[in-house]
């Protein structure tokens, strides 16, 4: 049950159940409004896990599905495109504390709009890959956050 398994997992078993539903989302190709509702619904279920570590998680796990299906940022805000690239570039060299970091600090820097950094992402992962491409992306993925 995600409510007691996201308030008490720990960042593997969350990053695992982020990672399954995601990928699934993005290989259907699934609309933003349904990548809204299961960012709304992880962030419920998983209480005060939300603020401490799970919001991390979820776009740590975002990212390495990003970086496995070679998307790239869109410039559409260069700053927001910026931090990406550098969230991104993080993971991708396995620089996990420094992802961190870039993660909190981007996150401090827009209390107004704490999104901002999901909603990137997932504009990343709206366009479902070629079949060709589906079946390497489990391949592709960066490791884990490790903490």
């Amino acid at each position: 049950m995600p409510h007691t398994l996201l308030r008490h997992a720990d960042a593997d078993t969350v990053q695992d159940y982020v990672l399954t539903r995601s990928i699934m989302r993005f290989s259907r190709g699934a609309p933003p409004e349904e990548w809204k509702f299961e960012h709304t619904e992880v962030r419920r279920a998983s209480g005060p896990q939300w603020t401490e570590a799970n919001a991390f998680l979820f776009d740590y796990t975002l990212a390495r599905i990003v970086i496995a299906a070679d998307r790239q940022p869109t410039h559409r805000r260069p700053d927001e495109a910026t931090f990406v690239q550098h969230f991104l570039d993080a993971i991708r060299a396995s620089a996990a504390e420094s992802a961190r970091r870039l993660w909190a600090a981007q996150q401090a820097e827009r209390m107004t709009a704490p999104d901002a950094t999901t909603v990137a992402l997932v504009s990343l992962l709206l366009t479902p890959p070629g079949n060709d491409h589906r079946a390497a992306l489990i391949h592709r993925l960066p490791p884990p956050y490790r903490a």
